[in-house]
């Protein structure tokens, strides 16, 4: 019998949270056991890494929200491009005060 299925029906036996502790660690190594040794089999045997792909999990795309320029959504490059040069040409020309830069160590 494989030591994760005695671990278990030790823990249903007796319900301890030791035994279960034990099953819940005995599943840990053998997953790490048989990943790595698949692992190795892909990585040296058949040398074919693509197919761990299948193991990777879909990474899904991070929620967005339009950049919003005067309170509308630039959703095309020409408005993104005004919103741009409006906002960062906006101080052009205008006088400013670097007095507080004098002031940093």
């Amino acid at each position: 019998m494989h030591v994760c299925t005695e671990s278990l029906n030790r823990y249903c036996n007796t319900g301890h949270i030791e035994h279960w502790q034990e099953f819940k660690s005995n599943t840990q190594i053998a997953k790490r056991e048989f990943f790595d040794n698949k692992i190795h089999e892909i990585a040296s045997l058949n040398k074919r890494p693509w197919d761990l792909m299948s193991w990777v999990k879909r990474k899904t795309l991070p929620t967005i929200e339009s950049i919003l320029y005067e309170g509308q959504p630039c959703n095309t490059l020409p408005d993104l491009w005004h919103a741009i040069h409006s906002s960062y040409n906006s101080a052009k020309n205008r006088p400013i005060n670097a007095s507080f830069l004098n002031e940093i160590p």
